[in-house]
């Protein structure tokens, strides 16, 4: 038995607690999956690659995407955002070459083989979003799980589930994040992480999520292996079955190296780790608001690194999980990009140390409901801060925008709403505008209406030879329609951008006088004569 897992734990959880718990699971992953496929163009081109690959996966067997070459072309070669309406007025916008990307050469997304035969039986979007909210959903089982498994009581546990949805990498992601695989890690990195500090875990069942793990990405292996090292290390003489645990945790540290130095090619990986402490130094005093953002980090870390405390070795094993977003730089995004991905990895981590930190506070503090309280005020302090604010960090209250229940109430009365129900039918017509064979070039909140089957290029790449063009469309109060949908990350090019683009379609024959209009997106599909 190891020194973090009481006797008899797992008899702890009555059958009507685990009714409780998988009945609310169930009903929040089907009323989230609502949520998510109701506005599914807010995920824009990203999900839109993943649904590509996975189509094109199932059809050729190659995960192959057009999107990924477009959007790898857009930011890295041919620099669109940074172009000068003046330079771009002389662009031949024309689409990457090659035109399209093996995926699995830019990250190791294994993990599309098991979701495979799912997207072939029911659909891609429907099968990639409800795997997502899942995994989220999953996470929040096993906070429970785990600690009633450990010995703290129900309501603890209960308000430690509550303080982990109310971390922004959980209720962010999950409301506003894109369809990434990393997602997936939320959960399965907390399970390995359960199963590793588990007495008598089967061994197959150990090795069945570290493959599931370990095939997400390049990245997960690393984490995972070294997260498991580190517990093994730590615990090395309560471990039980300690040497194949090491033996897994060296294997899948392994495999994520040997992937990463010989198998992915991805120009995002150069530079994001400074190679030399002066590196790292320069990046807190030279890049803007890096040293705010990951300040921010920290103090919103702050609840579970305080329960975690309680048992410094998981706080260590936490610390040593979050130290890539801690002195990594990708503009910020790894830091508070709560919407993207790039939290997936040390989050399920450090809600483990949590968990095993809030077992340890209550076998130690015996006073009644102290656990719960201190619970209780983290999650009002997670409640209280705005978790986008960096520069500088606010305190803003219960506001759709910064805490978990109103952003997730708005969000569900949106989707059950007579306004969600048309905004999820109106993509069908987006789609349909377009027949199957068309070169369109769009905007990113059309991509997920149009990646199978069709020619598909990044909004304005391709506009000299598509057929449509899916552009935004804002009305104003007398009725008139401003076109765009560039993006430019200049200062006043944005709307000179914009209307050089509408000028030179009008040229080109593009039908504006008879633009299909969808409002409630905010785009217009234009048909090239």
């Amino acid at each position: 038995m190891t020194a973090i897992e009481q006797p008899g734990a797992d008899r702890r959880m009555t059958r009507l607690e685990w009714g409780i718990v998988l009945g609310a699971a169930l009903v929040l992953v089907l009323v989230t999956a609502v949520v998510k496929l109701t506005r599914i163009q807010a995920f824009e081109g990203d999900t839109a690659l993943f649904f590509q690959m996975m189509h094109n996966l199932l059809k050729t067997g190659i995960p192959m995407s057009q999107i990924g070459a477009e959007v790898q072309s857009y930011t890295q070669s041919v620099h669109y955002p940074v172009m000068t309406a003046a330079t771009l007025a002389h662009s031949a916008l024309a689409p990457p070459v090659p035109d399209s990307v093996n995926m699995f050469t830019w990250h190791a997304y294994y993990i599309f083989y098991a979701l495979a035969p799912f997207c072939a039986i029911f659909s891609i979007p429907g099968t990639l979003l409800t795997s997502f909210v899942l995994a989220f959903v999953a996470l929040l089982v096993g906070v429970y799980v785990l600690a009633r498994s450990q010995g703290v009581t129900p309501l603890s546990s209960a308000i430690a589930v509550l303080l982990v949805a109310s971390y922004p990498a959980w209720w962010c992601g999950l409301l506003w994040g894109q369809v990434y695989p990393d997602r997936l890690f939320v959960f399965l990195g907390f399970a390995l992480m359960a199963l590793a500090a588990r007495v008598k875990t089967p061994r197959w069942l150990f090795i069945v999520v570290a493959v599931l793990a370990s095939s997400i990405t390049e990245r997960a292996p690393i984490v995972a292996g070294i997260s498991v090292l580190l517990y093994v290390l730590l615990w090395w003489r309560s471990v039980d079955d300690r040497r194949f645990k090491l033996g897994a945790s060296l294997a899948m540290l392994v495999y994520g190296l040997i992937l990463l130095k010989f198998v992915i090619h991805n120009p995002y990986n150069q530079g994001y780790i400074p190679d030399s402490l002066g590196g790292i130094i320069q990046s807190f005093f030279v890049f803007p608001n890096f040293a705010v953002m990951t300040l921010l980090l920290l103090v919103l870390s702050l609840p579970l690194l305080a329960l975690a405390a309680f048992e410094w070795r998981a706080l260590a094993i936490a610390f040593v999980a979050m130290l890539p977003n801690i002195i990594g730089n990708l503009g910020g995004a790894e830091k508070i990009g709560w919407v993207t991905h790039y939290s997936s990895y040390f989050f399920p981590i450090l809600v483990w140390a949590a968990v095993m930190g809030l077992a340890a506070f209550e076998r130690r503090v015996r006073v009644p409901f102290a656990a719960a309280g201190a619970l209780a005020v983290g999650v009002i302090f997670l409640s209280c801060i705005d978790p986008f604010s960096f520069a500088p960090i606010r305190f803003s209250g219960l506001t759709p925008n910064s805490s978990m229940l109103p952003a997730y109430q708005q969000a569900v009365q949106l989707a059950f709403s007579p306004s969600g129900r048309t905004i999820a039918a109106v993509g069908g017509g987006i789609s349909r505008a377009i027949p199957p064979g068309s070169s369109v070039t769009t905007v990113e909140g059309g991509m997920t209406y149009v990646y199978n089957d069709r020619d598909v290029h990044l909004f304005p790449v391709g506009l000299d030879t598509a057929n449509y063009a899916i552009v935004s469309d804002a009305v104003d109060a007398s009725g008139r329609h401003t076109y765009g949908g560039f993006v430019s990350f200049l200062p006043h090019q944005q709307a000179r951008i914009d209307a050089l683009l509408v000028d030179r379609m009008k040229r080109d024959h593009y039908d504006f006088a008879h633009a299909k209009a969808f409002p409630e997106l905010g785009l217009a599909v234009v048909r090239r004569e």
